[in-house]
C-alpha cells in the first residue's frame, strides 16, 4: 500500500483544483516517478522525435495520465487471479491447408488490363 499523502504537502489553485506541480507530488508518492520536462525530452531524444514546447506540456500531461492508471492498477488485489492469455476458451478452428485450383489460368487473365497467353503484364519499374 502507498504512504498517504499530507494535504500540507498539496495546495489548490483559485478553482479548488490541485496545481500542475502538485499532481507531480501525488505522482511520485503512488508510483515513484515524476514525469518532467527533462524526462520528455529525453524520451524525445531517443525516440528521435522534436517536439514544440505545446507538444512537451501535452506529451507531459499525457505520460500523467498514463502513470495515473497504472497506479491504480496497481492498487487491484490480484491474489489468486490467474494470468490470461487469451479472452475465449474457445480454440481456434483452422481448415487444412490444402493448395486447389479455385480459377483455371484463363480465368485469371480474363481481368488482366493487359496480358499475353501466360502471363500478367505491368510497367517496368526497374531501371538498369
Amino acid at each position: 500500500m502507498h504512504k498517504p499523502i499530507e494535504a500540507a504537502q498539496l495546495s489548490m489553485d483559485n478553482a479548488g483544483a490541485l496545481r500542475d506541480e502538485d499532481h507531480a507530488i501525488i505522482k511520485q508518492k503512488t508510483t515513484g516517478m515524476t514525469i518532467d520536462k527533462e524526462t520528455i525530452e529525453k524520451v524525445a531524444h531517443l525516440a528521435r522525435l522534436e517536439l514544440t514546447e505545446s507538444e512537451v506540456q501535452d506529451t507531459m500531461k499525457d505520460m500523467s495520465k498514463i502513470l495515473d492508471f497504472m497506479a491504480k492498477l496497481n492498487e487491484v488485489d490480484t491474489t489468486g487471479v490467474e494470468p490470461l492469455v487469451y479472452m475465449t476458451t474457445g480454440a481456434n478452428v483452422l481448415r487444412e491447408d490444402v493448395v486447389k485450383q479455385q480459377i483455371t489460368h484463363e480465368e485469371a487473365l480474363e481481368n488482366a488490363p493487359k496480358h499475353d497467353e501466360d502471363y500478367f503484364l505491368v510497367a517496368k519499374v526497374i531501371e538498369k
